[in-house]
């Protein structure tokens, strides 16, 4: 390598590339045959590499493989005990960091975010949710069930009921009375108080029976008979 490390290869086929392990440090290169002689195609070996070893992703410390300078993990790890997600890592000066933490989460009924683990599923469901995946701030445990809200005090809707009872019950009330008034017997009913003409005084003349010999009003000549029209009635002339 250009470090200076000696590999060993096995014997390989023209064209074929194989992943060997730096012995005695971290890292590894990826070894290509050509024209019947092996070179080294990419990685190389040397302390700039990242050594496997833990990394604190969150609230907790998640295990890494061995990552070559530049490059990164070529599958997450998963976060451990009751915390959820899955930390990529990258590398760099021989300094492994925090590349993202994932969390895939199908979106399945009854299905609990800390029962499901990606690497139990098959590349046919993962591909069916690949869309269901969240990008979290770190390493993470799940929220209990939030608390219950406090009771809301309610209107009360009797009084508007009660309100609503006594609006109708008056306008019931009136619309009787107001029919029982239109309605009334003709004995209980005022009697207009007719004038035929001023008096001096401006009184009302009540309505009076024509008595012979007394004209009280007349609305017509003298009839060929003699007679007066007195208020549509017939009466003899006083001599």
């Amino acid at each position: 390598t250009s470090a200076g490390t000696k590999i060993s290869t096995p014997a390989m086929q023209n064209g074929q590339r194989l992943p060997i392990k730096c012995p005695g440090t971290a890292g590894s290169v990826t070894v290509r045959c050509s024209d019947g002689g092996p070179y080294v195609f990419s990685g190389d070996c040397g302390p700039q590499n990242c050594p496997a070893g833990k990394t604190l992703v969150g609230q907790t410390e998640v295990q890494h493989p061995e990552i070559n300078h530049g490059e990164e993990t070529e599958k997450p790890s998963q976060c451990p005990g009751d915390f959820l997600g899955e930390a990529t890592f990258s590398c760099s000066g021989a300094k492994a960091e925090v590349l993202n933490v994932s969390l895939l989460y199908p979106a399945i009924v009854n299905l609990s975010a800390k029962d499901f683990f990606a690497g139990n599923a098959t590349p046919v469901f993962l591909a069916e949710h690949i869309s269901e995946y969240f990008e979290l701030c770190g390493c993470c445990v799940p929220a209990g069930l939030p608390p219950g809200s406090l009771p809301i005090k309610g209107v009360d809707m009797r009084k508007i009921i009660l309100w609503a009872a006594s609006v109708g019950s008056v306008g019931v009330l009136l619309a009787t009375v107001s029919g029982l008034y239109v309605l009334r017997p003709k004995f209980l009913r005022f009697r207009k108080r007719s004038q035929i003409y001023p008096n001096e005084q401006a009184e009302a003349i009540k309505d009076e029976k024509p008595v012979e010999g007394k004209i009280v009003a007349y609305d017509g000549p003298e009839q060929d008979d003699g007679t007066l029209r007195m208020a549509g009635r017939t009466v003899q002339k006083p001599p």
